[in-house]
């Protein structure tokens, strides 16, 4: 099974994109969490041999964007657009991706030690808000409470809003 695409209003055809899963039998590549970044539509899905994957759409196919080793990442429960970025989550890290491979990388806050290991909260899209050209989001510390963030996309323009917030 794989990405499926309805064109509407004409008469309704239902058309296989891409058959990300093709393993024979029952089984579907269970598409999740589609975000639209940049006109291009990002999702995670299961190929059948190497767990949840990012890819990405581009209207005609779908291509694998990258692979996640399923020993170093959680499951991936929120994608959020900023700025025609995707910003997701893993409960362990906090990813950054443009739709490509190269562009698909960690995203370092860039305030050292004090934040540690962080991510999007894994409780669910509710905890990441779009504001303008800012999203605001829990990141967890280990060990601490849940913390109020914000940011621009970059490094330099992430920082700790509110300490120690409890939700």
């Amino acid at each position: 099974m794989g990405l499926w695409v309805l064109s509407l209003p004409a008469i309704a055809q239902l058309e296989l994109t891409t058959d990300i899963n093709s393993k024979p039998g029952p089984g579907s590549s269970l598409p999740s969490l589609l975000t639209d970044v940049g006109g291009k539509l990002l999702f995670f899905a299961d190929d059948g041999e190497n767990g949840r994957a990012l890819w990405c759409y581009d209207g005609a196919v779908a291509r694998l964007v990258k692979e996640f080793d399923p020993q170093s990442t959680g499951d991936f429960s929120v994608m959020t657009n900023l700025n025609g970025l995707a910003f997701f989550g893993d409960g362990r890290q906090t990813w950054r991706s443009d739709g490509t491979s190269e562009g698909t990388v960690p995203f370092d806050i860039g305030v050292g030690a004090m934040v540690g290991e962080w991510s999007f909260d894994h409780k669910g899209p509710a905890h990441e808000v779009v504001g303008g050209n800012l999203l605001y989001y829990l990141g967890n510390t280990p060990g601490l409470y849940s913390n109020l963030w914000v940011t621009d996309g970059t490094s330099k323009g992430s920082r700790l809003v509110k300490f120690g917030t409890s939700f």
